[in-house]
């Protein structure tokens, strides 16, 4: 395997590192509340859940700087789990029998999605044209991935009692779907599967997927699990010294995750054009790369490996930056805020972090050219 490793985080971090020369973004704060965000879409717009007065969960959507309680379907707690850029959210709720049912948000109105059969199911991904996917129970009592595209929802796995999820979709309607330890990819009507166990491959949790239709996640090959990246019908595993995977994908192919390497330990990564680059703040270990949007910038985190220590940063990589910059220098001081985890990052460059059991949305301040 010819492996090519992008050498500057590796010499910064052995011999430490000058600052990038270029000027850096700076951000504005806006605090969100005692919220778990699970996702944001380019408008800025969070989703997540929230803990009431009564200590029930519910779904929340944050817009326009106010936060919405999104209810229920009748029963006492929900959450979303995914936005679209239109605003439409899908996750959870519970019904007022009890059982769980995926739904759709649109327009003020919270729509029970129904199931597969069985009692309950959740929704874990929509795109652009409000398709959604995730997992419900069926007739047979097994769990299954399901696609809904606005009438009911259509089993993606009916030939088998084995459970299954719909883990993403992109706007093509195209959907990673995890089964009996891999990863298969739902395409126009056909399941493809991406990692084989014939191969002796054990995917691990993964299968994020772009508007191409390529997928990333990572497998188990043979000694340690790696990071992989599918495209057109293609399975190639992606360069590493050590253990590594492959969280999420942008729509060039870019790919970032974590790689584990000699003397550096744990450290994130990202994968463009066959090239390992290694990304991570000078003077932290135990990074990982979390998120990367169509500009090509990656969020992450470096720390001890709980998002809430004292010693965790949050970090942002730009193209031609020399290492990753600690979002908590890119923030005002004044705020006595430290930024432990970017989780999300959108295509305007606002970033989902966390801070002290806290969400932000932090939001690139525009700067004027003299």
């Amino acid at each position: 395997m010819n492996m090519q490793i992008s050498s500057s985080l590796v010499l910064g971090l052995l011999l430490g590192a000058l600052p990038a020369l270029k000027a850096q973004v700076r951000y504005s704060v806006t605090d969100l509340g005692v919220v778990s965000a699970a996702a944001m879409n380019n408008a800025g717009q969070v989703t997540g859940y929230f803990h009431t007065s009564t200590g029930a969960s519910h779904a929340f959507l944050y817009t326009d700087g106010q936060m919405i309680d999104l209810g229920t379907l009748g029963g006492n707690n929900s959450g979303g789990s995914s936005i679209n850029d239109g605003g439409l959210v899908t996750g959870s709720s519970q019904t007022s029998t009890g059982d769980s049912h995926a739904f759709l948000y649109s327009y003020g109105q919270m729509i029970d999605l129904g199931t597969l059969g069985g009692s309950t199911s959740s929704g874990v991904r929509i795109n652009t044209e409000g398709q959604v996917t995730g997992q419900s129970e069926t007739f047979f009592d097994a769990t299954h991935a399901f696609l809904y595209t606005g009438v009911q929802m259509t089993d993606l796995t009916p030939w088998t009692l084995d459970s299954s999820t719909g883990v993403s979709i992109n706007d093509a309607g195209q959907v990673t779907v995890g089964l009996d330890g891999n990863i298969f990819l739902y395409s126009y009507g056909d399941l493809i599967q991406v990692t084989t166990t014939g191969s002796h491959v054990a995917a691990r949790v993964g299968g994020a997927i772009n508007g191409s239709g390529q997928v990333t996640g990572d497998f188990f090959n043979g000694s340690q699990f790696q990071a992989f990246l599918y495209s057109s019908g293609q399975f190639s595993p992606l360069a590493s010294p050590g253990e590594s995977a492959g969280f999420a994908i942008n729509n060039a192919g870019d790919v970032v995750g974590y790689a584990v390497v000699p003397f550096g330990g744990l450290t994130g990564a990202l994968w463009r054009n066959g090239q390992l680059q290694l990304v991570g703040v000078i003077g932290h270990s135990n990074c990982m790369a979390s998120a990367i949007n169509n500009l090509g910038q990656v969020v992450g985190a470096c720390g001890p490996g709980n998002r809430d220590y004292p010693n965790s940063v949050g970090f942002i990589y730009s193209d031609g930056d020399f290492s990753a910059t600690d979002l908590n220098n890119l923030i005002d001081p004044k705020l006595g805020i430290t930024i432990s985890e970017a989780s999300m990052i959108n295509d305007r460059g606002q970033i989902v972090a966390n801070s002290g059991g806290h969400t932000f949305l932090l939001t690139p301040i525009p700067t004027s050219n003299p």
